[in-house]
């Protein structure tokens, strides 16, 4: 467990893999986690790829004008269902590929990205598309 901000802040500059290991897998308070929202923007990528970050945290950071961070919210697994269904609607092409990617994404979404203008979105939408349908 991450036992205040500064220990968070600590794995994420640290070069020992254990330690990058740490900052993406351990959890923390919900008090460390709006601590780090509201004083380290900078680090709100470093966030968005921890495994354990309470629903609103991921709310707020699938919403935040970041793309970057937006990006890594959509390749999560453990997102709410709503947000496959905004972050499919992004400005943002790099994060619709990312939600197309996702191997959680409802099948509505994907199929909804197959359509997608941008012809990278709408491909791999297909391509996940087509190894959905063969593995049913």
């Amino acid at each position: 467990m991450i036992f205040s901000a500064a220990e968070f802040l600590k794995l994420c500059a640290s070069a020992d893999p254990q330690d990058m290991l740490r900052s993406i897998s351990e959890s923390a308070s919900q008090d460390i986690w709006n601590e780090l929202i509201k004083s380290h923007r900078s680090r709100w990528i470093d966030i968005a790829q921890n495994r354990t970050i309470p629903e609103d945290i991921v709310r707020f950071l699938a919403s935040c004008d970041d793309s970057f961070v937006r990006a890594v919210i959509a390749e999560k697994r453990n997102i709410p269902l709503d947000l496959f269904f905004v972050l499919s609607r992004d400005d943002d092409e790099i994060v619709r590929r990312k939600i197309a990617s996702n191997r959680k994404v409802p099948d509505e979404v994907l199929f909804f990205l197959t359509s997608d203008p941008v012809e990278s979105v709408a491909s791999v939408a297909d391509y996940n598309w087509g190894l959905r349908s063969k593995m049913r």
